[in-house]
């Protein structure tokens, strides 16, 4: 069964690799994979020559025929040089053809972790700007997100450290199948022309060997392919987790240094790299049994070509040189014969990343409507993406239409109740006034809507509804237009192609591009400009963006940098408040595009978004994003806790817990 499961995922995970490779590259692929194949079939074929003709001069050294023995020499010198021409050309095809299928696969796998099809959900979520319609909601958005999400058991998502499944097993996977796959070319081709040579010294040495190579495939499968895989997995998963340990600590390294917290997480990553190593040794014991057993079993073949060849030697039936030849074709022959078996413990390694990568890709690509049963399943491809919900929480629609709705109103619930994804118990967040039928209200062009209410009573998770990040629940969400922003407590700063390093420029613009920076795609020698930026949309010039910075009083830090094209690192330059002063100047940027367009008017979305800012600063803010607002016919729904905010607002709306009576059970 565990030969048959292995089997079954390579299988699937190899044919999607290859589909995406010669869908997205056919000539590419199919000339590399061409050169690769024909480097390794001349390079056996020569290996093939190389062993008739060191044959030749054996016989001749042993009848001491000097003539006979510097020819042979100087035809051995000739295919050395051949050996060495094939060798760097299959080296460096596979090498190049390595590279072009990383590229395509990672390309693929992040098409799909970061998908464009909203044009929204490829964006981080600091700052987003929807513009499709209702057809876009109904897919499953914002998958890099929803990996994050409880599972049923109340725990993160299963498939943890997407980071390195895209970085590194990706890449040393699919290396892994260039080399065996060379290898086994090169052994096949190889057995070829020495199998019939065998075949006719002793062919009965054939049958033998196809045997005694039989039972150690069968041995080493039976004895060690569950148990070093299942450890590989394991190594590999508390790899990741000890180096997204290290991570957080460098992420966090201000927070731990004000809670003098270096000894906790020093005790925290030592525990990690503990189980780590326990883990290392594990897969160390399964190694050293294995090789224990490989090398025993090939060193027992050394002596066999001499011990056969011998007797017809001395009976004069063979020449000297035939010992040498028979010692080549045996250990080609048994090359191919055992070639899972001596190259298990690569196997088995490669299993391991393909599982992860497979895991990562079932779950970003799995279908809503797939059963719970599903995600019972112990194979590790089939780990659910979110919980299985409980029959009291479906599912929020949401339509999203291009046009203001009924009444000219921008955005409109319906009777919307919150179920947040906490795991296998169905937790109901808070409504409009504890209404227990859920939250009803409407924004419409000009207002201002503040969402009150004690922490964790579900204002921001309202706002996820809204975004689409969330949808279990029960309800309805409709957004009367194509222009939404949203501005999350804690904004994010894209590092840049240089280090960390960005300018001022790029961190205004995004999550666009700045007109000399489109990302550039180079693959197989060749460099490509890949468009960022809708053509419908103009570019704004230097003058916005300085009064979009003076709007946002950031004026100092553009001061202190020189300009807006000084390239640094500002997550470590900028404040928490400078930060969302920063998100505020992006979204001054986007509103400055749309007035003179026939946009539609904008729904904005705060998120606390002016949490870390003084009072005057958020006033001046706030007051500058509903001037804007109001120009454009826009509306604004906010999130926060400070008492100055209403007078900001034209209405508000306090959240409190459903009524008992009208909770569902869950």
């Amino acid at each position: 069964r565990d030969i048959g499961s292995t089997m079954a995922a390579w299988r699937d995970s190899f044919r999607r690799l290859c589909v995406q490779l010669f869908v997205a590259r056919p000539r590419e692929a199919a000339l590399l994979l061409g050169l690769v194949c024909a480097s390794a079939v001349c390079h056996a074929f020569v290996w093939v020559r190389f062993s008739e003709v060191n044959g030749a001069a054996q016989t001749a050294l042993s009848k001491r025929d000097e003539e006979s023995f510097w020819t042979s020499r100087w035809h051995l010198f000739v295919i050395i040089l051949k050996l060495v021409a094939t060798s760097i050309c299959e080296n460096y095809c596979a090498g190049r053809l390595r590279m072009l299928w990383r590229s395509v696969a990672t390309r693929a796998i992040l098409g799909e972790y970061l998908p464009d099809g909203t044009g929204a959900a490829k964006q981080p979520t600091s700052f987003r700007r929807a513009t499709s319609g209702a057809s876009d909601c109904q897919g499953k958005p914002f998958p890099f997100y929803r990996l994050k999400l409880p599972s049923a058991s109340g725990d993160a998502s299963c498939v943890t450290n997407p980071d390195q499944r895209i970085a590194d097993d990706i890449h040393s996977a699919l290396g892994d199948i260039v080399d065996l796959g060379r290898a086994l070319l090169g052994n096949l081709v190889s057995f070829a022309g020495f199998a019939s040579i065998m075949l006719q010294k002793a062919p009965w040495v054939f049958q033998a060997l196809l045997l005694y190579a039989l039972a150690g495939t069968i041995v080493t499968l039976r004895g060690f392919a569950s148990g070093l895989t299942r450890a590989q997995v394991q190594v590999r998963d508390r790899e990741a987790h000890f180096r997204r340990g290290l991570v957080k600590v460098d992420e966090s390294a201000e927070g731990i240094a004000f809670y003098g917290a270096a000894s906790t997480e020093r005790r925290r990553l030592l525990d990690s790299f503990s189980r780590l190593l326990a883990s290392a040794i594990n897969v160390l014991h399964w190694q050293i049994g294995l090789q224990t057993f490989q090398r025993t079993y090939n060193w027992f073949t050394i002596i066999l070509p001499s011990v056969i060849m011998a007797p017809q030697y001395f009976r004069g039936e063979v020449e000297f040189g035939a010992i040498s030849q028979m010692f080549f074709a045996f250990n080609s022959v048994k090359g191919v014969l055992m070639f899972v078996a001596n190259n298990f413990g690569a196997l088995a390694a490669l299993r391991a990343k393909l599982e992860r990568v497979e895991a990562l890709h079932c779950s970003l690509a799995r279908d809503e409507s797939k059963s719970p049963e599903k995600h019972k399943s112990d194979d590790v491809s089939d780990l659910p993406l979110v919980s299985p919900q409980t029959a009291t929480a479906s599912k929020i629609l949401r339509e999203w239409h291009l046009e203001p709705l009924p009444g000219k109103a921008l955005l409109s619930l319906e009777s919307v109740r919150i179920a947040a994804p906490s795991g296998a118990t169905t937790r109901w967040l808070g409504t409009a006034g504890g209404d227990p039928t859920g939250t009803c209200l409407c924004l419409l062009p000009g207002e201002a809507l503040l969402l009150r209410g004690p922490s964790g009573i579900g204002k921001s998770s309202l706002l996820r509804v809204v975004a689409g990040l969330w949808d279990e629940g029960a309800g309805m969400v409709q957004i009367g237009t194509a222009e939404v922003f949203f501005l999350p407590q804690t904004p994010y700063l894209p590092f840049g192609a240089n280090l960390a390093a960005s300018s001022f420029r790029e961190q205004l613009l995004f999550p666009d591009e700045p007109p000399n920076g489109s990302p550039v795609e180079i693959c197989s020698g060749q460099v490509r400009i890949v468009p960022c930026k809708s053509p419908d949309m103009p570019l704004p010039c230097d003058a916005d963006l300085l009064d979009a910075v003076e709007a946002s009083c950031l004026g100092d830090v553009l001061k202190a940098a020189g300009s807006l094209d000084v390239e640094m690192d500002w997550s470590t330059r900028l404040s928490g408040g400078e930060r969302q002063r920063l998100a505020f100047a992006r979204l001054f940027v986007r509103l400055r595009q749309l007035q003179g367009t026939c946009a539609s008017p904008p729904l904005v979305l705060l998120d606390e978004a002016t949490s870390a800012c003084d009072e005057e600063a958020e006033t001046s803010l706030y007051e500058g994003l509903l001037r804007r607002l109001q120009a454009c016919g826009g509306a604004l729904l906010s999130v926060g806790h400070r008492s100055s905010l209403r007078s900001l607002h034209t209405r508000d709306v306090e959240l409190r817990a459903m009524i008992a009576s009208g909770i569902p059970d869950s």
